[in-house]
């Protein structure tokens, strides 16, 4: 497992949680 792949998925794995989280505000509004 390299550092730059660590990182690209921890990237993608926050990008999930962003959008997660504001369809997750937008339907609560």
């Amino acid at each position: 497992m390299t550092w730059n792949r660590v990182r690209l998925c921890l990237r993608c794995c926050s990008w999930l949680i962003g959008v997660y989280t504001q369809t997750v505000l937008a339907l609560h509004e």
